[in-house]
C-alpha cells in the first residue's frame, strides 16, 4: 500500500499473497462486490447504518463474521489498493523479501471446507474457477470420493498458494532481492499424520513452540533453531543464511532458486520446483480484474 512506504525494510510472506484470494476464497477484489457484501453484513447485524455497526462490541462483529458465509478480503478501493493484486508485485518494491510455501498447502483448507465427496469437489471447482471449472477438472480428474479429496488438496494448494507465490516472487525480484523457500517437513504430531506438511505446520518450528506432549523431539528442536537462524538473520541483514547450512541464493526470473527446508540438517537449493508446469496452467487461467471503485 502506498501509505506503508518507508515503514518496513524487510518482508517475510509465508504461504499466501493477495492474489490467492481469487481462487481459495472466491474473491475478485471488486469494490462493487465488496460493497454488496458489506450491506449484507450490515443486515445480518440488524444495524441501520455503518455508524451503528462501528458502535457494536467487537465480539459481536467477530461472532457474526465467523458464522456467516459472507466473504471478506482485499478490495481494490483506490486508497489502500489501487489495482489488481496480481499486478502490484511488478511495481517497484521497498524491501527485500523472503517468500515461500509448504508442501501440502491445500490439506488443511480442504478439511476445513468439508470437501469429502466427488460432488463436493465438483462444486468447489465451480466456486473457485467458474467458467474454467471443467478445464481444471480435465487436468485433475476424479472418479471416486477419495480421489476427489486428494485432487481438491492438490488444486487448492497449487492455485491458492504455489502459483500466486511464484507470481509474487517473480514480480518482486525485478526491484528487490527475493529469497524463495519450499518447506516439506511433516511434523510428528496427530495433525501431521492426518494432513501431512499442512498450511501453518512450520509455525511451531519458527517460534520454537515444540511441545513434547504433541510428539516433538530433540531433532525437531535442531530444525527449529536452524529455521529461526535463517529468519532472524534475514531480518537483521536482508540476507537469509545460517551457520552450517547451504547458501540460499536469490530468486530471479532468470534463475528461479528455491531453498528446500526438509528437516534437521536437510536443506537444498534447486532451480525451479517440480510443479512449475502446473503453476503455468493456473497462471494462464488466472482472472484479470479491472478496478471498479468510484473515482
Amino acid at each position: 500500500a502506498p501509505q506503508a512506504e518507508g515503514l518496513f525494510n524487510k518482508a517475510i510472506a509465508m504461504s499466501g499473497t493477495a492474489s490467492s484470494n481469487k481462487y481459495v476464497l472466491n474473491l475478485t477484489s471488486s469494490w462493487e462486490e465488496a460493497a454488496q457484501n458489506g450491506l449484507q453484513f450490515q443486515n445480518l447485524l440488524t444495524a441501520a447504518s455503518i455508524e451503528e455497526m462501528r458502535r457494536l462490541p467487537y465480539e459481536t462483529i467477530i461472532e457474526a463474521a465467523t458464522e456467516s458465509e459472507i466473504p471478506f478480503g482485499p478490495v481494490m478501493d483506490g486508497i489502500m489498493l489501487g489495482e489488481d493484486p496480481r499486478d502490484t508485485p511488478s511495481e517497484a518494491q521497498q524491501a527485500p523479501m523472503v517468500i515461500g510455501t509448504v508442501k501440502d498447502e491445500g490439506s488443511l483448507f480442504i478439511w476445513e471446507y468439508g470437501i469429502e465427496t466427488l460432488s463436493d469437489y465438483e462444486l468447489a471447482l465451480q466456486i473457485w474457477f467458474g467458467n474454467n471449472a471443467s478445464l481444471v477438472e480435465t487436468y485433475y480428474p476424479a472418479t471416486t470420493d477419495e480421489e476427489a479429496v486428494w485432487q481438491a488438496v492438490t488444486v487448492d494448494g497449487l492455485a491458492g498458494m504455489q502459483e500466486p507465490t511464484r507470481h509474487t516472487a517473480r514480480g518482486a525480484s525485478l526491484s528487490v532481492p527475493v529469497y524463495r523457500y519450499y518447506y516439506t517437513h511433516v511434523p510428528p504430531t496427530e495433525a501431521g499424520a492426518g494432513l501431512g506438511c499442512f498450511h501453518g505446520s512450520e509455525l511451531a518450528y519458527l517460534f520454537g513452540n515444540l511441545d513434547a506432549a504433541e510428539g516433538y523431539g530433540s531433532s525437531d528442536a535442531v530444525f527449529s533453531n536452524q529455521i529461526m537462524a535463517l529468519w532472524t538473520n534475514f531480518a537483521k541483514t536482508g540476507t537469509s543464511y545460517a551457520t552450517g547450512l547451504p547458501a540460499w541464493s536469490e530468486f530471479s526470473v532468470g534463475q528461479e532458486n528455491a531453498f528446500h527446508l526438509n528437516g534437521p540438517d536437510d536443506f537444498e537449493l534447486t532451480e525451479g520446483l517440480s510443479f512449475d508446469d502446473e503453476c503455468d496452467f493456473f497462471e494462464l487461467i488466472a482472472p484479470k480484474v479491472e478496478p471498479d471503485y468510484p473515482k
